[in-house]
């Protein structure tokens, strides 16, 4: 009977990956993409493609010598515990054969199968039957949020740790252990410790350390509901021992925290701490806090012309909205049938009682997770606490996807109770077996969610490739002009990351410099904060031959001006270096960039000056990064 069930099992993982993959393939039109180039390919997208050019190119994304020139790119100046999609780039990066585009676009899609291999265990753990788990799976890989998310937040397309981790809390809630195996009284401290961390102890210490390394957002998320479900579990059990259990489940995230950010802090000790490169505003968490209502509505870009004007008219009537987090239709109705629960629980005449491990029982414990959830995550919440105590803690809307798959698994619990119903209700004969009630109402489940979710934003645009290769054909000729390691000078000079749009346009742009060619290095995208990145600032202000006779000292080999970056084209820069450079020598097909050559200045630096002058000077103009 256990390999049976065994065998049943790994049918249904089968099958929610192979219905993942055709239900992704479908709401993408991946027929229809174009595979040389990103999927998505502008805004913060820019910074996760550098961290896979940089894993790929180095081995690891912290450093990237070939930005920020010639201090270099140190991602240490600004922490963050997302590793785990680092090392599947370092991964990935060895399968295609260091092709980052495809190592890139394969991740986004495999977020899809795991995100759905991950929900589908937490929905049987939650007791729904197979096909319905399966069903389900599906709808939370494809979540909104999963598209409004996309390659732009690449990591946080990833929240495959999430449904995993929410077992770790379904587990405290229902008063069951999160470690090993009861101990024998008398046991030493060896056998205590060897207990505790094999089999569902193991398991644990694993969770835990992947959902760390997978995004600290989603971490907190989980720990903050871990606690209070560690103090309701003890108030219904009555039992210290599981409570005791959940309090070192907490302990073992923060070791887990503090090792990711180990490397980062070490640096900070070697070279002095850097704040600006992290700044938050104090009322960041406010404007970036969950709506419930923003939450409930249809998406903006729902294929529903109708619901999508919905969502467009609430946006334009009660701003701010910010991520606009949206659940789904299903997901929606699992919400707020939670909430009735949730109500009705509090309604109940005391007395009343809930067979344990029912559908009923579980569907309570939801809605006290949902409600939690919900009230840390909403403006004005409980999440302002822990935004007091550190400000970097900002995306309270991001607890949307927690609440999405409490409220889908309800939604399908809810579904089950039905056919178990509809089935008793029928006085027809024969009739349909409960089995088969469900699968009916699973298909019509899938059908419908998938046609609610299939938004506009899933399918990549064509123009993206279009302006990739366009930037391939210009960078490619800048760096076939110039020998290995030259550097280039980026107009305008911009901080990063998370500076101000100009023209639509961001500071990431300037990223895309190191995935167009393969040896060039440039003087964007340096970590700000730190004189030695931010020298550019003062060198742009200096009259023209000043400017150059600067660049030529530093080592720079020309300039590369990013038109759509300024409010006249470019057009006064251009005015500017022609006289001395000469026009542009290459001009991108769509018109954006424009590269200059400075031979000629490097000649005259190289006369007037000896290489111990330069590079005295160069460490002058650099504040000591030349």
């Amino acid at each position: 009977m256990r390999r049976w069930w065994r065998t049943t099992d790994l049918r249904l993982y089968v099958a929610v990956s192979a219905l993942t993959a055709v239900c992704v393939s479908v709401m993408m039109r991946l027929w229809r993409a174009n595979w040389s180039a990103p999927f998505y390919y502008s805004y913060d997208a820019q910074g996760s493609m550098a961290h896979f050019v940089t894993t790929i190119e180095t081995g690891w994304y912290e450093n990237q010598p070939r930005l920020g020139f010639p201090y270099g790119q140190h991602y240490h100046d600004f922490p963050f515990s997302d590793d785990l999609h680092l090392v599947s780039a370092k991964i990935l990066g060895w399968v295609t054969g260091g092709d980052w585009v495809s190592a890139f676009n394969l991740y986004y899609l495999l977020t899809f199968l795991l995100v759905s291999l991950t929900a589908l265990w937490f929905l049987r753990v939650c007791g729904l039957s197979g096909v319905m788990a399966v069903i389900i799976a599906v709808l939370y890989s494809v979540s909104p949020y999963h598209w409004e998310r996309n390659e732009t937040h690449l990591f946080l397309s990833g929240y495959y740790m999430i449904p995993a981790a929410m077992v770790l809390v379904l587990r405290v809630v229902r008063g069951q252990p999160l470690w090993g195996r009861r101990i024998p009284t008398g046991a030493g401290v060896l056998a205590r410790v060897r207990s505790a961390l094999t089999g569902r102890g193991a398991g644990t210490v694993l969770i835990l350390a992947l959902l760390i390394y997978s995004g600290v957002y989603y971490a907190v998320f989980v720990v903050l509901l871990l606690a209070v479900a560690a103090l309701v579990a003890l108030a219904g059990h009555r039992s210290w021992s599981r409570f005791g259990g959940a309090v070192v489940a907490g302990i073992v995230s923060v070791v887990w925290f503090a090792l990711a950010l180990l490397p980062d802090i070490l640096y900070a000790r070697t070279y002095g701490s850097n704040a600006a490169a992290f700044p938050r505003g104090v009322d960041d968490a406010q404007y970036y806090a969950l709506r419930i209502l923003a939450m409930m509505l249809p998406a903006t870009d729902h294929p529903i012309p109708e619901f999508a004007e919905l969502r467009n008219w609430f946006t334009g009537r009660y701003p701010p909205q910010a991520e606009y987090p949206t659940l789904g239709f299903i997901a929606t109705v699992g919400f707020v049938l939670l909430l009735g629960v949730g109500l009705g629980r509090m309604m109940r005449a005391r007395g009343s009682s809930v067979r344990v491990g029912s559908r009923r029982d579980t569907l309570g414990q939801l809605a006290g997770l949902t409600i939690l959830a919900t009230l840390i995550a909403t403006a004005g919440g409980f999440g302002l606490l822990v935004s007091m105590a550190s400000d970097a803690m900002r995306g309270w809307n991001r607890m949307s996807i927690v609440i999405a798959l409490l409220a889908l698994a309800a939604f399908g619990l809810a579904m089950e109770n039905v056919a178990v119903r509809w089935r008793r209700s029928l006085s027809a004969l024969p009739r349909p077996s409960v089995r088969q009630i469900v699968f009916v109402l699973a298909g019509v489940t899938l059908v419908v969610g998938v046609a609610d979710q299939s938004l506009d934003r899933a399918v990549p645009d064509p123009s993206i490739a279009a302006s990739f290769a366009s930037d391939e054909q210009f960078y490619a000729g800048v760096e076939a002009s110039l020998p290995a390691g030259a550097a280039v000078y980026q107009l305008p000079f911009r901080g990063y990351p998370e500076g101000w749009y100009i023209n639509g346009t961001t500071e990431s742009d300037q990223l895309r410099a190191i995935m167009h060619t393969k040896t060039l290095r440039f003087s964007g995208g340096g970590i700000k904060g730190r004189p030695q990145t931010e020298w550019p600032a003062t060198v742009e202000e200096l009259p023209t031959a000043n400017f150059l006779s600067d660049l030529a000292t530093v080592g720079f080999s020309g300039i590369i001006v990013d038109r759509l970056a300024f409010q006249d084209s470019g057009d006064g820069w251009i005015a500017r270096l022609t006289p001395s450079l000469g026009a542009p020598e290459r001009i991108s097909n769509d018109g954006r960039w424009a590269w200059f050559p400075m031979s000629n200045e490097l000649a005259k630096v190289a006369l007037s000056t000896s290489p111990e002058q330069r590079h005295a000077r160069s460490l002058e103009i650099t504040q000591g990064a030349g």
